[in-house]
C-alpha cells in the first residue's frame, strides 16, 4: 500500500525518492492540488503513450475516463486528509482505454502522488502485489525518516504493524519489541500522552496531523517532526494509522543552543534592569530567582545567606517548583560536615562556581539524593555572592534534566552572580550615603528652618524640605532653578544686593528681613565659598511678635504701675483721712477723758468717766478692725474663699447682696494664698462692676474645681454689658485698670481669663488658674 502521507524532507531523500519512482514498474505522477501534473516516471509514459513533456502540466481529468462526480472526488482535497483509491480507465494517447487501479494521497502539504497499476497484470491467485507496496518497501529501507504503521483496534488501543529500520536506529529497540506491541509499551512517558491525543485528533477530524515531539530513549533524547494520517475502510471506520517522523534532533539542539544563549542574555539583561530598578536587597534576590527560572528554563532558583556562627546556608529567597526541597535540605559550608561538601558548600569554601550535572549519581550530593529524586532535581549549579569582597551567600540553580549546565552557560551565569554582588555593594554604599544625607539633613534641621545652596550662576544645587515649604514648592522640583526665579521679586530684590556683595567679597552676610508676601520675619545668613553660596533661612516671626508683645506688655505694665501708684496714693490719702478724722478724734476724746479724771472728786463721777472712755476705746477698736478688713479680710486667710465671698456680700454690698446668687462647690479645698487672693479680688471686681456700672439685677457666681485640677471662677450678670475691645483699649490707655488687673493676675498664676459681653446682653467672666492646694499644717 502506498504511504499517502509521504513528505520529502532533505535533498538526499529527494534524490532517493526520484530514483525509486523512476525505476518502479507502475506508473507514478506527482500533481498540484489544482490537478496539474508536475512530474512523472517513465513507466507512466510507456503505459499512456504520452511523453514526459506532454504529461507535465496536463490536467488529471484528461488522463482518465470518469464521470464528473468521480473527477470531483479525485480533485477534492478540502478536508486535509485527501486519499483516493479506485479502479478506473486510463485514457491513452491512442484513445485506448486501459483498466487501472489508482492509489493517491498527499506528499508533503501541497503535492499529491498517484500510483497507477495496470490491472491486466493480475496474478492467478487474485492477489496484487502493487508497485506502490514495492515502492513503500524500498523507501522504508532507503529514506532516513522513521516510518511506521499502526492498526487501530479501539479508540485508545493502537498496535504497531510495521516500523522501518530508521525507527529501530532512532529508538534502540528491536523488531520484536515493536511489531505487535501496543503503543503504550513502545512510546515512553511523558510523550505518550501527547501522541495518543494526536492519534485521536487525526481519527476524529479525518485529516493528517502534524506536531513536534520530544522523547527519551536508550539512544538519548530525540526530537522529531511527526506526521500521522488515518486510513479508513469502505464503511468509514479508521483501521490504520500511517506515520512518519523526521529526525530534527540536530536542528533542535542547535535551536536549543541558540535559545539558551538568547535566554542567558535575556536573563543577564533582566537582572541588570532589576539592579537599576530595585533598591532593596530582598526584592532584588526575588527578581534574580524569578528571572533565572523564567528565562533560564530552570526548575527553581534560590539565594541562601551564610550564617557566620553556624556556617549554615539559610534560605533567603526562592522561586520555582522546588517541591519543598529547600525546606528539608540542610546545607552547610564546612568540610567537616557531610552536608557541607556539596556544590553550595564547595562554592563558599573555594570562592568559585561549582556545577553538578548528574545530581543523582554525584557522590558530593549523596545526602540529598533521595530528596532530589522525589523533587525531580537532576542538575545544579552554585555561584558565590559577595559583599565588599567577602562571600555572604550562594545563588543556587536547579534543573530537571542532566547535563543542563553547559560550558557556554557558565560565564554568563557567573557574570549574573557578579552583578548581584555589585548591586549589594551599591546598596551598602547607597545606605552609607543615605545615612550621611540623613545626618546632614538633621544638622540642617537643627541649624535652621530652611537651607539653600547655589552655584556661582545662582542655580540651586541643594534645597532641604523646610526651604521647599518656605518657597511653596516641592524641594526636589526647585533643584537646578535660578534662585531669583524661585523667590518672589520683592523678596529677591531685598536679598540680591546682600548676597552679591557676600559672594564678591567672600564674606558672610547676616540680616533680618520681613517677607511681606508671607507676613513673616526671617533671619537670613549667607556663607560664600569658591563654588557658590549657602543660605540659612530661620523663621523669627514668633520672636519678633514676642518682642512686640513684650514691648506692648511693658508699656501696659508701666501704665498699670503708674495707675497702681496713683491708687496707692489715693488709698493712702483715704487711710490718712480716716486715721485723722476718725481714729484721731477718738484718741483725742480718750485723752480728754483721761485729763478730766484729775479734776473729779467723787468715785461715781470717776466711774462714769471711765465708762465713757471704755466705750470710746471699743468704738476705736471697731474702726481699726473695719479699716483692717477693708485692706485685707482676715476671713479669707482663716476660712477660705466660700466664707470670704459670703462676708463680702454681707458686709460690703449691703442691700445689693441679695442680687448675687452664690454657688460654691461643697467642701472645696483650700488653696495657696496667692491663688485665693487673686480669685477673691477678681470676684470683688466682677461683682462690683456688675452692680456699679452694669446695673445688674441678677448675678450668678460659681466656684468649682475644673478639669485637670484647675480652679474655675465664673461670674455672669444680666446687666447692660459693654464693648470688651474698647474697654481693654481704654485700660491700656490708663483710663481703667479693672480688666487689665484680671488679666495680669491670671498671667502671673499661669492661668487665663475670658471676658464675654455685648451691649444690652450682660457680661460673663471666667477666671481659670491652676489649683495649687495649700499644704496641710502639721
Amino acid at each position: 500500500m502506498l504511504p499517502r502521507w509521504l513528505r520529502i524532507s532533505s535533498d538526499k531523500d529527494n534524490r532517493v525518492f526520484a530514483g525509486l519512482i523512476e525505476h518502479v514498474a507502475d506508473g507514478v505522477y506527482v500533481r498540484e492540488k489544482s490537478g496539474h501534473i508536475v512530474d512523472t516516471n517513465t513507466a507512466l509514459c510507456a503505459l499512456s503513450g504520452y511523453t514526459r513533456a506532454e504529461l507535465v502540466r496536463m490536467h488529471v481529468r484528461e488522463l482518465y475516463v470518469l464521470p464528473e462526480t468521480e473527477i470531483q472526488r479525485l480533485l477534492d482535497v478540502s478536508n486535509g486528509a485527501f486519499q483516493v483509491r479506485g479502479e478506473w480507465q486510463l485514457k491513452c494517447k491512442d484513445n485506448q482505454r486501459l483498466p487501472v487501479e489508482v492509489s493517491s494521497g498527499f506528499i508533503g502539504s501541497d503535492r499529491i502522488i498517484a500510483v497507477i497499476h495496470d490491472l491486466r497484470k493480475r496474478t492467478a491467485s487474485g492477489t496484487r502485489l502493487h508497485s506502490a507496496e514495492r515502492l513503500f518497501a524500498l523507501m522504508e529501507s532507503e529514506i532516513n525518516d522513521v516510518l511506521f504503521s499502526l492498526s487501530v483496534e479501539s479508540e485508545e488501543q493502537y498496535r504497531f504493524k510495521f516500523a522501518n529500520s530508521a525507527f529501530y536506529r532512532a529508538t534502540g529497540l528491536k523488531p520484536h519489541e515493536v511489531v505487535g506491541q501496543p503503543v503504550q509499551a513502545v512510546i515512553p512517558e511523558p510523550s505518550l500522552a501527547q501522541v495518543l491525543k494526536h492519534y485521536r485528533q487525526a481519527i476524529r477530524e479525518k485529516r493528517v496531523i502534524h506536531w513536534d515531539e520530544t522523547s527519551e530513549y536508550s539512544t538519548g533524547i530525540k526530537h522529531g517532526e511527526v506526521v500521522v494520517m488515518p486510513v479508513f475502510n469502505s464503511q468509514g471506520a479508521c483501521t490504520e494509522l500511517v506515520g512518519r517522523v523526521h529526525d530534527i534532533t540536530e536542528r533542535k539542539q542547535h535551536e536549543l543552543a541558540l535559545e539558551r544563549q538568547r535566554n542567558l542574555y535575556a536573563m543577564l539583561s533582566q537582572t541588570n534592569q532589576a539592579i537599576v530598578r530595585l533598591h532593596n536587597r530582598d526584592d532584588l534576590f526575588l527578581a534574580v530567582c524569578h528571572t533565572a527560572v523564567r528565562y533560564g528554563r530552570l526548575q527553581f532558583a534560590a539565594i541562601s545567606l551564610l550564617d557566620p556562627q553556624s556556617q549554615q546556608l539559610r534560605l533567603a529567597v526562592k522561586y520555582g517548583a522546588d517541591a519543598d526541597y529547600l525546606q528539608f535540605a540542610q546545607i552547610f559550608a564546612k568540610p567537616s560536615d557531610v552536608r557541607g561538601r556539596g556544590p553550595a558548600g564547595e562554592a563558599v569554601l573555594t570562592g568559585r562556581h561549582v556545577v553538578c550535572n548528574d545530581f543523582l549519581n554525584d557522590p558530593r550530593t549523596q545526602p540529598w539524593h533521595e530528596l532530589a529524586r522525589r523533587c525531580g532535581i537532576r542538575a545544579s549549579a552554585a555561584f558565590p555572592i559577595r559583599l565588599s569582597g567577602q562571600i555572604i551567600g550562594i545563588l543556587s540553580l536547579y534543573a530537571s534534566t542532566p547535563d543542563f549546565f553547559t560550558e557556554d552557560m557558565l560565564p554568563t551565569l557567573s557574570e549574573m552572580a557578579g552583578d548581584v554582588s555589585f548591586a549589594l555593594d551599591n546598596y551598602a554604599h547607597r545606605a552609607d550615603r543615605a545615612r550621611l544625607a540623613r545626618e546632614r539633613d538633621q544638622v540642617f534641621a537643627r541649624v535652621a528652618d530652611g537651607f539653600l545652596a547655589v552655584n556661582r550662576d545662582w542655580n540651586l544645587t541643594y534645597v532641604n524640605a523646610a526651604a521647599g515649604r518656605i518657597f511653596g514648592s516641592d524641594y526636589a522640583a526647585l533643584l537646578g532653578k535660578q534662585l531669583w526665579n524661585v523667590m518672589p521679586r520683592e523678596i529677591g530684590d531685598r536679598l540680591r544686593q546682600a548676597f552679591q556683595i557676600s559672594m564678591r567679597q567672600q564674606q558672610p552676610a547676616a540680616l533680618e528681613v520681613y517677607f511681606d508676601p508671607w507676613k513673616k520675619w526671617y533671619a537670613v545668613n549667607a556663607y560664600p565659598s569658591q563654588d557658590g553660596l549657602t543660605m540659612y533661612f530661620r523663621n523669627i516671626t514668633d520672636r519678633k511678635h514676642a518682642e512686640e508683645q513684650e514691648r506692648i506688655h511693658r508699656g501696659e505694665i508701666d501704665r498699670i504701675s503708674q495707675r497702681l501708684f496713683e491708687v496707692q496714693e489715693s488709698e493712702r490719702r483715704n487711710l490718712a483721712r480716716e486715721l485723722h478724722d476718725e481714729i484721731g478724734q477718738s484718741l483725742s476724746l480718750i485723752n480728754m477723758k483721761l485729763q478730766e479724771a484729775d479734776t473729779l472728786t467723787t468715785e461715781a463721777a470717776l466711774k462714769q468717766l471711765l465708762k465713757e472712755a471704755s466705750a470710746t476705746v471699743i468704738e476705736l477698736d471697731g474702726q481699726i478692725g473695719q479699716i483692717s478688713l477693708n485692706l485685707h479680710p482676715s476671713v479669707l486667710d482663716d476660712l477660705g474663699l466660700s466664707a470670704a465671698f459670703q462676708w463680702c456680700l454681707r458686709t460690703r454690698l449691703g442691700s445689693d447682696g441679695h442680687k448675687v446668687h452664690l454657688d460654691v462647690e461643697p467642701e472645696i479645698s483650700r488653696f495657696s494664698d496667692n491663688v485665693e487672693r487673686a480669685v477673691f479680688r477678681v470676684f470683688q471686681e466682677s461683682v462690683t462692676n456688675a452692680l456699679k456700672y452694669a446695673a445688674a439685677t441678677q448675678i450668678n457666681v460659681r466656684l468649682v474645681r475644673a478639669e485637670g485640677g484647675k480652679l474655675l471662677l465664673s461670674v455672669s450678670d444680666n446687666g447692660c454689658g459693654f464693648d470688651v475691645a474698647a474697654a481693654l483699649q481704654n485700660a491700656r490707655n490708663g483710663k481703667s485698670l479693672g480688666l487689665l488687673g484680671m488679666q495680669e493676675r491670671a498671667r502671673i498664676l499661669g492661668g487665663e481669663v475670658a471676658i464675654h459681653s455685648d451691649p444690652g446682653h450682660g457680661t460673663s467672666v471666667q477666671f481659670i488658674v491652676p489649683g495649687q492646694e495649700r499644704p496641710i499644717a502639721k
